[in-house]
């Protein structure tokens, strides 16, 4: 108890309180918008070793979110797959911790038939 204790402390005064002090109690949102090439529904499913969030169908469009809490060791990782119509699933990490968390509390993705891109530009390749 006393060693969680001092590294609950450590974190937060560490030079990257504000940072450290969501990973602890802090929520975070991710959201998907649809933005296919050819306006067709989307199905989304996103999952992480605690938690599958079931398929969700998103119109042109419109956006699909989810919020969550970040683990205390900072691994928390939501793996997403997404189809377009009748398209094939594609695969991509909707949410990680080490690359994600420097957005902010929330990430926005919009999503298309060729590449997922986050709202500050970042794309990422479907798996």
């Amino acid at each position: 108890m006393l060693l969680m204790t001092l590294s609950i402390c450590s974190l937060l005064l560490s030079s990257n309180a504000d940072r450290n002090t969501r990973l602890l109690w802090g929520k975070t949102i991710v959201r998907i918008f649809n933005k296919s090439e050819m306006q067709a529904d989307m199905v989304v499913q996103c999952w992480s070793s605690e938690d599958d969030l079931g398929p969700h169908t998103v119109k042109f469009n419109q956006s699909y979110e989810f919020p969550f809490k970040v683990n205390w060791s900072g691994s928390t990782k939501f793996l997403c797959k997404v189809k377009f119509g009748n398209g094939d699933w594609k695969y991509w990490y909707g949410f990680r911790y080490w690359r994600d968390d420097e957005v902010g509390h929330l990430v926005g993705w919009n999503v298309n038939e060729t590449r997922p891109c986050r709202s500050d530009g970042a794309c990422m390749s479907y798996n």
